[in-house]
């Protein structure tokens, strides 16, 4: 889900907030953790139970480290700042940096009942048909 909840640095321009779900990628920004990811297990009112992941974010795969930990993160503290943590890729394996950099192309589809359905369109690489960075 993605809420227009903070504003760009020139204040102006909503910038839209992940919000942390089951299977999503994110990467611990603390300058200390320098490339930790963690993936969501499940989340709650106020926590996210994650598992630490070892992430290449030039393939967009993951994969669960063996042995690893299993802990408990507030979820106030799964936002981009200096000491949080930042969205890397979404449950569906779509990645995020393609919806938070690139502006999606708006094409409207009309559903069996005749209800009009939003959807987003993202550029792609030609060779490699993975969204473009």
């Amino acid at each position: 889900m993605i809420e227009d909840t903070l504003t760009t640095p020139d204040n102006t321009t909503p910038a839209p907030v992940i919000t942390p779900a089951a299977h999503q990628i994110w990467a611990d920004n603390d300058k200390r953790s320098r490339g930790r990811y963690v993936r969501i297990l499940q989340t709650d009112d106020a926590h996210a139970t994650v598992v630490q992941t070892a992430y290449n974010e030039t393939d967009h795969v993951a994969a669960d480290l063996p042995g690893a930990r299993i802990t408990r993160i507030r979820l106030d503290r799964l936002r981009p700042t200096s000491t949080g943590y930042r969205p890397l890729l979404f449950a569906d394996g779509t990645p995020m940096e393609a919806f938070l950099h690139h502006t999606p192309t708006s094409t409207t589809t009309t559903g069996s009942s005749g209800a009009q359905n939003p959807t987003h369109q993202h550029r792609t690489d030609q060779e490699t048909n993975k969204p473009c960075l």
